[in-house]
């Protein structure tokens, strides 16, 4: 009886911990594959070594798209930070992903002639407003976002 109890109680304690063992991860969009992060400071230091590649970019979303949800701004630990967007608005995320951490993969892209914002009006808004539009943006295929 007392081995029963204790097997019941050590069971009990291990559903306790792995269920309050950190927030799960939420997909958005494609299960991003890659693995190796890359430094969001060595991605704008040299964005044509990494143009029309896939890049795994991790951190915090430190600003977002409060219309759609369809960019998301990203600071990794030493500040340097990256804006990574929906084109076609295909991956868009929900207001709590603020402050998040978050794990997003997509393709680095570089425009130097970029115009900083341009004017959008996405699905289901009866008015348009500016959008980033930067120079250097990851074009989000997926995400894992932390505790939605």
């Amino acid at each position: 009886m007392k081995t029963k109890t204790i097997l019941v109680l050590v069971i009990a304690a291990i559903v306790a911990i792995s269920c309050s063992s950190g927030k799960q991860m939420r997909t958005f969009g494609e299960e991003p594959s890659l693995k190796r992060p890359a430094k969001i400071a060595e991605l704008n230091a040299n964005p044509a070594n990494y143009v029309d590649h896939d890049v795994l970019v991790t951190g915090t979303v430190v600003d977002m798209c409060r219309h759609a949800g369809c960019w998301v701004e990203i600071e990794q630990k030493d500040k340097s930070t990256i804006l990574c967007k929906s084109i076609g608005d295909v991956v868009t995320f929900p207001p709590d992903a603020l402050g998040k951490e978050i794990e997003l993969q997509g393709t680095l892209m570089y425009d130097p002639n970029a115009p900083g914002y341009v004017e959008e009006q996405h699905e289901g808004e009866e008015d348009s407003h500016a959008c980033p539009a930067p120079v250097i943006m990851v074009s989000i295929k997926g995400a894992r976002v932390k505790g939605i």
